[in-house]
């Protein structure tokens, strides 16, 4: 790794009298976080089934996952809303996981050529962030959440190739607090981002599906508010409040999907999918380069994230379909090595995501144009969390962190 000083602004007004400090780690964990997506995360189909409809389409959420899904609404309309209710390590939290509507531009019935196309647009939340944590270093908490707002096209050539094309805008808050023996160290991130994408879906028999995704790199711009609360002798916060503000941008990594769709008989069907992401090619500055040893942490420490997911949904009887799901994902960081960690003084406790794995189930009626969606979707990611600790006496605490989900789709079809 190069070995270059770090001169962010914080370290030239922190109240911390700390003698060697790795300011790189807090950053470097906090870009990760406001860029790794959940996997699962969507309506009450989509999560049902584990996010696994790329090959299928026909879902609100293709929209942000591959645009050709829209190719295949072909017939009816489609406006929905998903309210969701999370429990997390203790937090409980109700929200709105997923908003917004698809609108078929007309059919021409040909059986060659163009056939029809629609228009989405929806609201994606894609993170939270609800977790505390308490240790002898002392205490940390979370809370926040990314949205995404995309919009897309996808049109439908003879019935048999499906081609999209879509944009998405993320908006989203981070907050970080790190109470220990020396005071509050606390930061507030307000991010926005942007990336394109494309998909394609081919049906290359009646009963087979595959489909292909690629979203760009998104560009991401960071807005953070830095706060350092110090103790004085008694133990007390002594009012001496510094406050610093920065600006830095970041460049996500690409994101490639492949997804197999096979409709079994006329009732049932299952999506099987892969997708790849590379974090160590997170790149993260700004105009005044401050960010070099932040790049080589990053480098050194974030890895290429492999998922998969696998969804079945099947219609036992009339109007009423149910669904179950699965997928698993790789890590996307490494956790410091005590070479590493040996001799510094850590001024954010920093959570370190691992593998995870959901599962998910739900039930769907439609009666004329109304249809609603339950889902239960259960999520369980290891992690590691360092605490905040001075002297290099560093002991790392590992984690599983689980969380559960219960989401209800509402909408009508026209």
């Amino acid at each position: 790794m190069k070995k270059r000083i770090l001169t962010l602004p914080l370290i030239a007004i922190t109240g911390f009298a700390y003698a060697q400090t790795d300011d790189a780690m807090s950053l470097g964990n906090r870009c990760l976080s406001l860029s790794y997506e959940e996997a699962v995360l969507g309506s009450a189909r989509y999560s049902a089934m584990a996010g696994a409809r790329l090959a299928i389409g026909e879902d609100i959420s293709v929209i942000r996952e591959n645009p050709a899904g829209l190719g295949l609404f072909t017939k009816k309309s489609e406006v929905s809303v998903t309210p969701d209710f999370r429990m997390s390590n203790g937090n409980n939290n109700i929200g709105l996981a997923n908003a917004g509507g698809v609108f078929v531009l007309g059919n021409n019935h040909k059986a060659e050529g163009y056939v029809s196309s629609a228009l989405g647009i929806s609201y994606h939340r894609i993170k939270s962030f609800d977790n505390t944590q308490s240790s002898k270093g002392g205490d940390f908490s979370e809370e926040g959440n990314n949205g995404m707002y995309s919009a897309a096209y996808g049109f439908n050539i003879g019935n048999r190739r499906f081609f999209g094309l879509g944009i998405n805008f993320i908006r989203g808050n981070y907050e970080q607090s790190t109470v220990n023996q020396y005071g509050t160290n606390s930061f507030d991130t307000k991010c926005t981002a942007w990336n394109i994408k494309a998909g394609a879906v081919i049906k290359l028999k009646e009963d087979i599906n595959i489909a292909l995704a690629l979203q760009s790199p998104t560009r991401y711009n960071f807005e953070e508010t830095g706060v350092v609360n110090t103790y004085d002798k008694s133990d007390k916060i002594d009012g001496n409040k510094n406050y610093n503000d920065m600006e830095y941008h970041q460049w996500g990594p690409l994101k490639a999907e492949a997804g197999f769709g096979w409709y079994i008989g006329s009732k049932s069907v299952l999506d099987i999918e892969y997708s790849y992401q590379d974090f160590s090619a997170l790149n993260v500055g700004n105009s005044y380069d401050y960010y070099n040893d932040v790049k080589d942490y990053l480098e050194d420490y974030m890895k290429s994230v492999h998922t998969i997911r696998a969804g079945f949904e099947t219609t036992p009887a009339q109007h009423f379909k149910a669904r179950l799901g699965a997928a698993f994902t790789t890590s996307p960081a490494e956790t410091p090595s005590k070479a590493y960690l040996q001799g510094k003084d850590i001024h954010y406790s920093v959570l370190i995501p691992h593998e995870a794995f959901y599962i998910g189930a739900g039930a769907g009626y439609e009666y004329r144009f109304l249809f609603a969606d339950l889902a239960y979707q259960f999520k369980s990611q290891k992690a590691d969390f360092l605490p905040s600790v001075c002297g290099g006496d560093y002991k790392t605490e590992s984690q599983t962190l689980k969380t559960s989900e219960l989401l209800l789709t509402i909408g009508a079809r026209f």
